[in-house]
């Protein structure tokens, strides 16, 4: 799969992320400023605990774009370039023309609309240069902020996984919401 490098917004310029110690530190100096703010819903965050482990990351998952079944893109503001977060698509699958967003945002970021403008610049490039049919997205049943920024995308509701996963943080099962959109419903804003 050919992945853009680049992905255009009104605020926003999404990038690749790729291996450089430039976007390690970037990741590393975010996490490591929202910890508090990551830990109930991104468990990954303990594992960016260094510039080295986040240099790590960004290698281990090459060979997942260079396969075609992910890609990634770092979240920055047009003008300043201030990185603010991650967001990607994942599981995709030629084949049944699927795939899933995920996403994450630095806490200082938040509550100003940068994560639904991320989305829906990814979901412009799923349906119409990536060929992709559904994108799905889930969060923790508890993550009202994601809840609200994948309503507000347009989303829609398909359940709920029951204690599907564990939840580190609670020490308890979690619940799981699912939403999905279709390219027949995609509507570019």
């Amino acid at each position: 799969m050919n992945f853009k490098e680049e992905l255009d917004g009104k605020r926003l310029v999404l990038r690749q992320t790729r291996p450089t110690q430039e976007m390690a530190e970037a990741i590393f100096k975010a996490v490591d400023a929202s910890r508090e703010h990551l830990r109930p819903f991104c468990p990954w965050e303990k594992n960016d605990d260094s510039i080295e482990s986040c240099l790590k990351y960004l290698k281990d998952k090459e060979p997942h774009t260079e396969a075609g079944d992910r890609v990634e893109y770092g979240i920055f503001i047009k003008g300043t370039g201030q990185y603010i977060g991650n967001i990607q698509v994942f599981g995709i699958n030629k084949e049944h023309q699927k795939g899933e967003l995920g996403y994450w945002l630095a806490k200082d970021a938040t509550g100003k609309g940068y994560m639904k403008e991320a989305v829906l610049i990814l979901e412009k490039e799923c349906f119409t240069g990536l060929d992709i049919h559904r994108v799905q997205m889930t969060c923790n049943i508890l993550n009202e902020a994601s809840e609200k920024v994948i309503r507000s995308c347009g989303y829609t509701p398909e359940g709920t996984k029951r204690e599907d996963m564990y939840d580190e943080y609670r020490d308890a099962m979690r619940n799981t919401l699912m939403f999905y959109k279709l390219r027949s419903e995609y509507v570019e804003e």
